[in-house]
């Protein structure tokens, strides 16, 4: 698991806690240490044994996270970090009676909700550690793919605009050829209604192959028609074929599609309901 994942986990356990019973349990920090075994840190405001257990227990995932070895001393470790870096820490001054009669005074303080604190401190680690897992040079990577990826679509945009730069030098060469013939089937109408080979099947063959590699729905031809607002594939037959039954605006609407960037494509197929 990411630290940062890590982080978000526990401040849901800590969340849990503090809405589970213990939103009143505070802890208070005396330097001098309590009882015989010298804990300088006492829970109290909640009389549940076992809440407070559970309590002990989540503080010490954090002082682990934070380098901790565990087990002894770790509620102590998590409590004097929130003592330093939580603003639900207050330190206030408590007074000692000595035996000449004079008063020592000396630091102590609380933690006021201290499982909401944790909680809150928790996030702020998970900032921390979300800052450190993408460093400059990881940054500068996504950057340079990201340029990579936009030199790619304008690459593919440029070979489109040059095969339909070609099928046009081609139609218009049959055209001349034909000029002049007294063969009826030679004549620019017939020759025109008939497909071309290496004219559009190609580029739309390189347009789907493309857009394929981004898609988990498998594209097809239709896919073009549908899009252009057809419910038949007769007028995009037409117009892969350079047919005259094709109109002008089959060739507007068809040639745009076919300039589409890939990613554009599929856009369009989800915000028209063709494909999920």
């Amino acid at each position: 698991m990411d630290e940062f994942s890590s982080w978000r986990e526990l401040a849901v356990r800590f969340s849990e806690l503090h809405n589970g019973g213990l939103q009143q349990m505070f802890a208070i920090w005396y330097p001098r240490g309590y009882g015989s075994a010298g804990d300088t840190w006492s829970l109290d405001g909640c009389a549940n044994r076992d809440a407070r257990e559970l309590f002990k227990w989540t503080a010490e995932r954090g002082a682990v996270l934070l380098g901790h070895s565990g087990g002894a001393g770790s509620l102590a470790y998590w409590l004097d970090t929130l003592r330093k870096g939580s603003p639900r820490f207050t330190a206030q001054q408590i007074g000692h009676a000595l035996e000449d009669g004079s008063v020592e005074m000396e630091e102590s303080g609380a933690i006021s909700n201290v499982c909401f604190a944790s909680a809150e401190y928790c996030d702020k680690l998970e900032t921390a550690a979300i800052a450190k897992r993408e460093p400059s040079a990881a940054r500068i990577e996504v950057i340079s793919d990201n340029v990579r990826e936009q030199a790619r679509a304008q690459a593919y945009k440029e070979h489109l605009v040059e095969k339909e730069k070609e099928a046009l030098r081609l139609k218009d060469s049959l055209a001349s050829r034909s000029a002049g013939s007294t063969n009826p089937s030679d004549s620019p109408a017939s020759i025109a209604e008939q497909p071309v080979e290496g004219e559009r099947r190609p580029l739309v063959d390189a347009f789907l192959r493309e857009c394929n590699k981004r898609s988990g729905t498998p594209l097809r031809r239709r896919h073009i028609w549908l899009l252009a607002g057809h419910s038949k594939g007769r007028q995009f037959e037409y117009w892969q074929a350079s047919s005259t039954k094709a109109t002008a605006e089959d060739e507007r609407n068809f040639s745009r599609i076919l300039r589409t960037a890939p990613d554009q494509f599929l856009d369009d197929l989800k915000l028209k309901g063709i494909i999920r």
